[in-house]
């Protein structure tokens, strides 16, 4: 982004309002100041701005309509050319501010704020990033993922048919860059089913015990029909096995040898013996 670069998001349909904001913003630059991105009321005159110092420290303006308050992130500098990362969000009722700065630890920043001040954020309308209208010289160097509650106005300034919500000005040109930090990944969407039935345990655990008994006695009988069943036909074959006849030899009990009993058998096999033909 250059010195002149602004990208407005003007916030569609009926106007915001806020009391437990969340911010988030990544950065690269070298430059000790720049406004990095703020979110305004014309409606109210209320504002919130996230910028960088003159001394390159984080600071956060806002007004809410009680009075002017700010705080700065102290002990730090940002203006080095590092990739950072900054979280913002506001709980106790608006009482309280908690920014992260990548890893370091979260700091508490407290307002006094009465019983009877409004410390909600009241009808927001329009989102700057770079700089606002009124600025001459805005933020120099890199922003990416700048997101408010579920709001990405980068997301839709580079979308391909995006809305007409948002626009950029710049003398250059402005081109997509995460700045080194991970991109905005959103989570995907479950695919609906039919819920499971409701049900509780002591009736499910009732319906078992009932039905156990019953099923174990239907198995034990089933075994012993296929028990008594391969008994049965064991007996079967072995009764009905078929008779044949055998051609042992007869006679040859006493063959001096196996050649002389099958060729002088009465039964059996029957083998010729060698005839001598004198001629």
């Amino acid at each position: 982004m250059l010195t002149d670069t602004m990208v407005k998001y003007e916030i569609p349909g009926s106007y915001m309002s806020t009391i437990a904001e969340k911010i988030r913003v990544g950065f690269t630059s070298t430059n000790p100041r720049g406004f990095l991105m703020g979110l305004y009321s014309n409606m109210t005159g209320e504002y919130l701005t996230l910028a960088l110092s003159n001394s390159g420290h984080l600071r956060v303006t806002f007004d809410f309509g009680f009075e002017r308050h700010e705080f700065v992130y102290e002990g730090r500098t940002f203006h080095e050319g590092q990739n950072h990362d900054v979280r913002l969000h506001r709980k106790d009722g608006g009482k309280t501010w908690v920014m992260e700065v990548d890893n370091y630890d979260p700091r508490e920043y407290k307002f006094p704020v009465k019983e009877s001040d409004d410390a909600q954020f009241n009808n927001i309308q329009y989102m700057y990033v770079g700089k606002n209208e009124s600025m001459i010289e805005g933020f120099v160097g890199c922003i990416s993922r700048v997101e408010f509650d579920d709001i990405y106005p980068l997301k839709f300034l580079f979308q391909q048919d995006g809305p007409d919500n948002i626009k950029a000005e710049s003398d250059g040109k402005i081109f997509e860059d995460y700045c080194g930090i991970e991109p905005i990944r959103h989570p995907e969407e479950e695919t609906e089913t039919r819920p499971p039935p409701l049900l509780s345990e002591e009736v499910l655990m009732e319906l078992y015990d009932d039905k156990s008994a019953l099923l174990g006695g239907i198995l034990v009988v089933l075994f012993l029909i296929l028990i008594i069943l391969g008994i049965l036909i064991g007996r079967y074959i072995a009764r009905h096995k078929g008779d044949y006849r055998t051609h042992e030899a007869d006679g040859a009990e006493l063959a001096p040898d196996a050649d002389w009993a099958v060729q002088n058998s009465r039964t059996g096999h029957q083998v010729k013996r060698n005839t001598e033909m004198y001629i």
